[in-house]
């Protein structure tokens, strides 16, 4: 089940002797969906740092011309000398290493953040490179990303080796204090604490799930 706490009160009333097990897909989603809040909070700011600077560009430029048009001689015939000022001239963006603008390489990034680094392609590899070296807080929220998934794959588990790895992570995410990540930590205390809920591998399983015994 999902982290429904109306879901799990009609579980507790119809199968009261039933494990409660939470699908990790949930946990995972909730971290990833945080990661990516926190992408596209950097996107929105260098996209209007980039629309502030065309602003700019075409304001100074729309300056120059008028100048230009005042030295300019009327009627005149030689065409040495200073060349008049283009009003067409394009806005040339800050372009990194690979070709992407800022606002490009983190839009492109977003499914290269979902996946582990085994499977990125060499250009994902580059743009990742680009990405970590500029922005140090998306980096360690892909590391938190990435080790939960690490904790779920991991099918060899003990009970306490998976509660032991659960609660390293979540002191790793609260030292990390970024506001994206809030609800998942909230949801995590909640069903912990409030709950006795606490993460397991089901043995039988494949697939690790946060479980408890009610």
């Amino acid at each position: 089940m999902d982290f429904s706490e109306g879901m799990r009160q009609i579980v507790l009333e119809c199968f009261p002797n039933a494990t409660i097990t939470l699908d990790r897909f949930h946990m995972q989603q909730l971290v990833s969906d945080a990661m990516q809040e926190l992408r596209l909070k950097h996107k929105k700011e260098e996209q209007k740092f980039l629309n502030e600077q065309r602003k700019l560009f075409n304001e100074q430029l729309k300056e120059k011309y008028e100048r230009s048009l005042k030295r300019r001689k009327k009627n005149k015939k030689d065409k040495r000398g200073r060349k008049p000022i283009r009003m067409n001239k394009a806005f040339v963006p800050e372009r990194l290493s690979n070709g992407d603008t800022i606002p490009e390489l983190l839009s492109r990034i977003r499914y290269p953040l979902m996946v582990s680094g085994e499977k990125w392609t060499t250009t994902q590899k580059e743009r990742i490179s680009l990405l970590f070296e500029r922005y140090p807080d998306l980096k360690e929220a892909y590391s938190i990303v990435h080790s939960l998934r690490m904790i779920f794959s991991n099918t060899k588990s003990t009970w306490i080796s998976a509660y032991e790895s659960m609660q390293k992570w979540y002191d790793k995410v609260k030292a990390f204090a970024n506001d994206s990540f809030n609800t998942a930590l909230t949801l995590y205390v909640t069903w912990k604490m409030k709950y006795s809920t606490i993460l397991s591998t089901v043995q039988q399983m494949r697939l690790p799930s946060l479980s408890t015994q009610r």
